[in-house]
């Protein structure tokens, strides 16, 4: 199968509604420089794939302000967009590998996730699935340059 086609069945397979939609995530990651499937795969560590929203349409933690309030959006490709924006952040911008993106790799930056396995881990298992093969923890994250 093709990586498309792989992706499509583990959305089909995994996603809740709204998120479940092949569209939606191609929408959300369109002109970002982070790999589709990333965002998809934060999006099963943040929330298991929808069932756990940090809002209506927010599907991850990313939307936060500078006070921790939860941000919320018009509507779903909006809300999932939020973590490919996240992931071409000042601080997140400099990391092109996975593992710099959580506490698992970075102990001392700003991170994506502070958990330091347990996001990892499943973002790492989600990847695999989707790709085909078994991913390493330190698998480039950005399309736009090798690393």
């Amino acid at each position: 199968a093709s990586l498309e086609e792989r992706i499509k069945n583990y959305i089909n397979k995994y996603g809740n509604a709204p998120f479940d939609s092949y569209t939606l995530w191609q929408q959300a990651s369109a002109g970002h420089k982070v790999f589709d499937d990333l965002g998809i795969c934060i999006a099963v560590a943040e929330t298991s794939f929808g069932i756990h929203f940090a809002s209506a349409r927010n599907i991850g933690n990313v939307g936060n302000n500078d006070r921790w309030d939860r941000i919320d959006f018009s509507w779903p490709v909006e809300g999932a967009s939020v973590i490919y924006y996240a992931l071409e952040n000042q601080y997140l911008w400099g990391y092109h590998t996975l593992d710099k993106l959580s506490g698992y790799g970075n102990k001392s930056w700003p991170v994506y996730a502070s958990s330091p396995i347990n996001r990892q881990t499943n973002i790492v298992k989600c990847l695999t699935e989707i790709r085909g093969y078994r991913v390493p923890d330190d698998a480039p994250v950005r399309t736009y340059q090798a690393n």
